[in-house]
């Protein structure tokens, strides 16, 4: 049980690394194929928009996404509540 913990914990702060990786990548101005419509437009349509105002505005958003989620792992994890739970469960099991 207690490997299998570590798997799901290891397997959530990756994917929340990836999270951050691609809103900093966004937050730069780059990868604007990322953005959902504005990968889809005709290279007239996307002439008329500043690529680096489009992808700064898809990840501001983004980034307002992963400060929870890492507060949300963190709590889920390392917190004293978490500790105590993680206790009963294993004097539960026993």
């Amino acid at each position: 049980m207690y490997f299998e913990r570590r798997i799901s914990m290891w397997f959530i702060w990756i994917i929340v690394g990836i999270f951050s990786i691609i809103t900093m990548i966004l937050l730069c101005g780059k990868c604007s194929f990322l953005v959902a419509g504005y990968n889809m437009m005709s290279k007239y349509e996307k002439d008329k928009y500043d690529e680096k105002k489009v992808c700064k505005g898809a990840g501001v958003p983004m980034l307002l996404i992963n400060f929870p989620l890492i507060f949300i792992v963190y709590i889920f994890n390392y917190s004293p509540l978490a500790t105590k739970r993680r206790d009963l469960q294993i004097v539960l099991i026993q």
